[in-house]
């Protein structure tokens, strides 16, 4: 391995740089902060996800391998800030149906400690 950084003296740094830029993005989200905005709703849309897989039951005797396929009915909302910012966010059920487009919904948008990046945001009420 030794022979492979000194027939490419460049790889080494550039190793540790990724490293380095790695860990500073996962402290940034690990230490992003939450911060409450509000908006207008703009557009709603609801759309189904099929989702699969394989159930293994085990019984003293052995186990049995169950296939299953199941809808999931994902809420999506978008939202425009009194600065002009859009967001679209997944929505849970209850605030789906009770929200009409117009009204106001107030949201958690997570900003990165150093960088400011938006990692997630999420609706409230």
């Amino acid at each position: 391995m030794r022979w492979f950084f000194k027939k490419y003296p460049v790889i080494g740094p550039a190793l540790a740089l990724v490293v380095v830029f790695m860990v500073f993005i996962t402290f940034d989200g690990l230490l992003a902060t939450p911060l409450t905005q509000s908006g207008v709703i703009i557009d709603k849309d609801d759309y189904s996800q099929t989702v699969g897989g394989t159930k293994e039951t085990y019984y003293e005797d052995g186990y049995e391998n169950e296939s299953y396929v199941e809808e999931i009915e994902i809420h999506v909302m978008k939202v425009k800030t009194d600065k002009g910012k859009i967001y679209s966010m997944e929505v849970p059920t209850e605030i789906y149906f009770t929200k009409q487009i117009g009204q106001r919904l107030i949201f958690d948008v997570i900003k990165g400690k150093f960088t400011g990046l938006e990692w997630e945001y999420y609706a409230i009420k």
